[in-house]
């Protein structure tokens, strides 16, 4: 490297250090993604449904959780998938990988607190994600008093240099026939608490970078005629007849359950989806769909996903010199005009 090359690195690692974009060893970044359904109830305008109401019914549960650190070799995780209409519910082990904390991962229960402060910045350095499925939205297929939980969430804090993901899945499909002359509307409801966060400390540097986000739809398709009928992704309003709701009318949507946030080092600071930052929106859902008809077979699903990414990089030599050299540049052409 001759003597003009190690002056342009030189000042620009330099003129980097001096703007801030060269962080301490404790920069980092942070993805959360939470996302907790309670009292998931099916109706229609008499009550909650039964088994009895329908000629045939049979479906599955499926679950998947991931964790992942480039720093750390493999991944953990694990699935499962449970046959007919299960009356015991799906709670996969965390999946971790780093030095997951007791703090966000507490045993004995589902480990995200999604109504509870969450971490606001990297405290320590780890990938994880979890899930669980318990009870039924329909009475006659496991506890005496309907009622479902779906809840998964995923986390990755990074605190020092490495790359993470996490991701969590939850999946319901049931086919089912109408009993003969009770076809009629579905009322879906549930209660939901949802956060999303995207954080990187104010001292990183390109290109650290944190996102999340989660998702959640409810679809139901005619089976003998291979068309859908009802889709709904709640996006925080009563939008019937878009790609969001189609097929039915969401009475309550107070916030969307569809959504995603990240950051991108320079701009540091946090992104969130919340009621506050560290605090989850929480509310109560429900919609009606169109008119089923009896004797039609039909398939009922219902998918929701959490997922976290973070990535804390050390910026090869080229790129800090073509950022300091930007800087440099702004530089002279200060001094020109001031001139």
């Amino acid at each position: 490297m001759n003597k003009f090359k190690q002056s342009v690195l030189a000042a620009a690692v330099g003129g980097l250090t001096a703007v801030g974009f060269v962080g301490s060893a404790q920069a980092g970044a942070l993805g959360t993604s939470v996302l907790r359904l309670t009292d998931l109830t099916i109706s229609d305008g008499v009550g909650v449904l039964d088994a009895s109401d329908f000629t045939a019914l049979s479906g599955n549960s499926t679950a998947d959780t991931t964790a992942s650190l480039a720093s750390v070799a493999g991944s953990a995780g694990s699935s499962a998938n449970v046959g007919a209409i299960p009356a015991v519910g799906i709670g996969l082990g965390i999946a971790c990988q780093g030095g997951c904390i007791p703090g966000i991962a507490p045993a004995g229960s589902f480990p995200i607190k999604s109504s509870a402060a969450v971490p606001p910045d990297p405290s320590a350095h780890f990938a994880a994600s979890d899930q669980l499925q318990a009870g039924a939205p329909i009475t006659g297929i496991g506890p005496a008093v309907a009622g479902a939980e779906a809840s998964h969430g995923a986390y990755v804090s990074l605190t020092k240099v490495d790359t993470g993901s996490a991701e969590a899945n939850n999946g319901l499909n049931v086919s089912f026939n109408f009993a003969m002359g009770s076809g009629g509307s579905l009322i879906f409801a549930y209660d939901a608490e949802a956060y999303l966060e995207a954080f990187t400390n104010a001292d990183a540097i390109f290109p650290t970078n944190a996102s999340a986000a989660y998702s959640l739809i409810f679809t139901i398709d005619d089976l003998d005629a291979g068309t859908n009928v009802v889709t709904w992704a709640p996006n925080g309003g009563d939008d019937v007849g878009s790609r969001s709701a189609f097929g039915l009318m969401a009475e309550t949507d107070p916030f969307s359950l569809n959504d995603g946030v990240s950051r991108n080092a320079p701009f540091n600071g946090a992104s969130f989806r919340g009621a506050a930052l560290g605090m989850a929106n929480a509310g109560a859902f429900s919609a009606t769909t169109v008119a089923l008809e009896a004797g039609t077979n039909y398939q009922l699903a219902i998918r929701s996903s959490s997922e976290a990414d973070a990535s804390k990089v050390v910026p090869e030599p080229s790129v800090l010199a073509l950022l300091g050299v930007g800087i440099l540049g702004l530089g002279f052409i200060r001094r020109c005009k001031a001139s």
